[in-house]
C-alpha cells in the first residue's frame, strides 16, 4: 500500500540473520511517529477524492470492498471481491491461480479459513496455536506463499500476494497475515475503536503504530 505523501519504499522490511533466527525489522519513517502528521496522512489516504468523485487512492478500498473479506458469508472462502481487492494494492493472481482460489478444488482454503476464528487477534496469547507450525493460519500462509513444505503454490501467488490475500480475511492472526495498516484502516472507518483493534494503549506508555 502507498500511503498519502509517503512512498511505499519508505516502509521497508529488512530480514536479518541472527544465528538460527530470522528477524524481520520494520523501518518506519519518523513522520509516522508524529501523531498529527500521521493522522493527516491517514485522513488524506482514506478520504481524498479525484475530480470525478471516486477515491484518489485505490488501496483505500482494500479492506471494505464488497463488505470486507471477513464478512460472515465469505469469511471461510476466497471470493471475487478478494481478488479485485488485492489489485488495489498493485498485485494480482494469474488466471489459473485465481480460479483455484475461487473453486477450491482440494478444499484447503475453506478448511483452513474455517478453523481461524473471525475474532482472533494476533496479540492474544490464545491465538498462538493458530500461528504455530502446523496450525491453520500457519498452513494457510504456507500454502499460498508456496514454501518448501507446500511447493505447489497457485499461479501468480507468493509471499506478497499471500500476505495481501490474508489481510483481506481481517481476523486471521498469522504474523504474515496482518497488514501493517489494518488497525488504522478500521480506526478511520469505525472511529474510536482503534485501541480495541490495535491492542495498544498510548495512555499507558505504549507506542501504537499509525
Amino acid at each position: 500500500m502507498i500511503s498519502a505523501g509517503v512512498q511505499s519504499t519508505d516502509l521497508s522490511l529488512v530480514a536479518r540473520e541472527l544465528g538460527d533466527l530470522s528477524v524481520i525489522e520494520l523501518k518506519i519513517p519518523e513522520i509516522y511517529w508524529d501523531d498529527e502528521a500521521a493522522v493527516s496522512l491517514l485522513v488524506e489516504y482514506f478520504t481524498r477524492r479525484r475530480s470525478r468523485g471516486d477515491l484518489f487512492y485505490s488501496g483505500a478500498r482494500f479492506e471494505r470492498l464488497g463488505g470486507g473479506g471477513d464478512a460472515e458469508h465469505v469469511a471461510d472462502s476466497f471470493d471475487s471481491n478478494d481478488l479485485v481487492a488485492i489489485t488495489t494494492l498493485s498485485v494480482s493472481l494469474e488466471p489459473h491461480g485465481a480460479m483455484n482460489l475461487l473453486t477450491d478444488p482440494e478444499g484447503h482454503w475453506a478448511r483452513l479459513l474455517s478453523l481461524i476464528p473471525r475474532d482472533a487477534r494476533l496479540e492474544n496469547p490464545g491465538s498462538d496455536a493458530l500461528m504455530e507450525e502446523g496450525g491453520p493460519a500457519w498452513e494457510l500462509w504456507e500454502r499460498l506463499a508456496g514454501t518448501k513444505q507446500y511447493p505447489g503454490k497457485r499461479d501468480g501467488s507468493g509471499p506478497v500476494v499471500a500476505g495481501k490475500l490474508l489481510a483481506r480475511k481481517a481476523a486471521a492472526p498469522h504474523p504474515h497475515l496482518r497488514h501493517p495498516h489494518q488497525a488504522t484502516v478500521r480506526a478511520v472507518e469505525d472511529g474510536p475503536t482503534l485501541l480495541d483493534r490495535a491492542g495498544c494503549d498510548p495512555a499507558g506508555g505504549q507506542r501504537c503504530l499509525p
